[in-house]
């Protein structure tokens, strides 16, 4: 549905199911009452790729009973000579969004007028964001657990029971390395979504909590940072372009993080770079405020700087193979690491995306032993364990013996 209202409900009843792609595999209560709908009306969805013109602006007002929501639509079209085109709320923040498709491309007068008006609480641009990652043909063996101790580590962690939301592309957790009870699949592009996943989302996924070898996963695969953690594979990217790249936009990210808040994520993994984003600043904040650890990608060249900019987010960089950068980001593994690909396969990355795959697992490790650990001491604990001389690489055994405040990494 792509057209205009339907005929005597304004803005209740639009729903579109056809695009939307929900998936439970293993289907664990937890996984089973993560996915269940919220109770109330169905709001107009359009799919994320449709909404990425510069003639569209996002509003939030605040939350309110439906038809006082579909008064306040009216009232913005007829003010602003606009359409509102997708709305959403996003409940957490208490907020009710509409993507405003304006007759010409809006100016900053445009911007102010709708600052301006009474039932307007924020005005932005819809911004564009693009994942970290890169494939590249495999030339060697896989090295990263080694290099940052986490099979040591895993003798005291493997993060069981920690919920860990994967916002990027499409997962395949049809793939054997991660097919396990607890994961959990939503779509938040509600646009085409292939049907066994997508690559940057399923490499993303399968650095943090790959299963091979493990009770549950298949022989002879890739090993995550976190086999024992639940995974919610939720889409709020795209593939486009080349064979990796993803595309996301505010509308797709701030519904799967807003849903990742609400279902009780332990991490939000966005290996992810853009620009500044004043709404999906606030559901950072509010992650943080209960004590959500966030990961993002720093950002590769020519990538902008959110949402690892954000004082709350523990940013990943590529650990360096010289001497360490003067950055405050955190290093991991993100040069030639071996992780799944759909279909079943596997690929070689590299970039932060899967930097920032690698701290989420080694977050996941530390709540793990340690679940009232806050986002600041995990950050401090991940900075201080590769802050070793001639040392330029985070240390999973070090960082789960600091939490624990016993026990030795030392070799057998």
């Amino acid at each position: 549905m792509t057209g205009g209202r339907p005929a005597g409900h304004p803005w209740r009843g639009a729903v579109i199911f056809a695009g939307v792609a929900l998936l439970l595999v293993g289907c664990s209560p937890a996984a089973q009452e993560a996915s269940a709908p919220p109770p109330g009306p169905t709001w107009r969805l359009l799919p994320a790729q449709a909404m990425t013109a510069p003639s569209n602006l996002l509003v939030t007002v605040r939350m309110a009973d439906p038809e006082a929501l579909a008064r306040t639509a009216e009232a913005l079209e007829a003010r602003h000579g606009a359409r509102v085109v997708t709305e959403w709320p996003i409940a957490v923040l208490n907020i009710h969004c509409f993507i405003l498709q304006m007759t010409v491309p809006p100016t900053a007068a445009t911007i102010d007028r709708l600052v301006a008006d009474p039932d307007v609480r924020t005005v932005q641009r819809m911004n564009r964001f693009t994942t970290q990652a890169a494939t590249g043909p495999i030339a060697t063996a896989a090295y990263n657990l080694d290099a940052i101790g986490a099979r040591q580590a895993h003798a005291f962690s493997t993060g069981a029971g920690v919920r860990i939301a994967v916002v990027d592309t499409g997962v395949d957790f049809s793939h054997p390395d991660l097919d396990a009870d607890g994961t959990v699949f939503q779509d938040f592009v509600i646009a085409g979504g292939p049907a066994l996943g997508e690559t940057h989302g399923t490499a993303v996924a399968g650095v943090i909590g790959a299963r091979a070898g493990t009770t549950g996963g298949a022989p002879g695969g890739v090993l995550g940072v976190a086999p024992g953690a639940l995974l919610m594979g939720l889409r709020g990217c795209w593939q486009e372009g080349s064979a990796s790249a993803g595309v996301c936009t505010t509308f797709s990210l701030t519904r799967a993080i807003g849903y990742a808040i609400r279902n009780r994520a332990d991490v939000i993994n966005l290996s992810i770079a853009g620009p500044e984003d004043p709404l999906i600043g606030e559901l950072l904040d509010l992650a943080a405020a209960q004590r959500i650890i966030v990961v993002a990608a720093q950002g590769d060249v020519g990538a902008g700087p959110f949402p690892a900019s954000r004082p709350e987010v523990i940013a990943a960089r590529a650990a360096s193979a010289g001497p360490a950068p003067a950055t405050s980001a955190v290093p991991a593994p993100g040069e030639d690491v071996v992780s799944t690909i759909p279909g079943g396969g596997y690929d070689l990355f590299s970039g932060s995306s899967i930097a920032a795959a690698h701290l989420s697992g080694v977050a996941a490790l530390l709540r793990g032993v340690r679940a009232e650990m806050t986002p600041a001491e995990v950050r401090a604990v991940l900075a201080m364990t590769a802050r070793r001389p001639g040392r330029d690489m985070v240390d999973a055994c070090d960082a789960v013996v600091a939490a624990l405040g016993s026990g030795s990494c030392d070799a057998d």
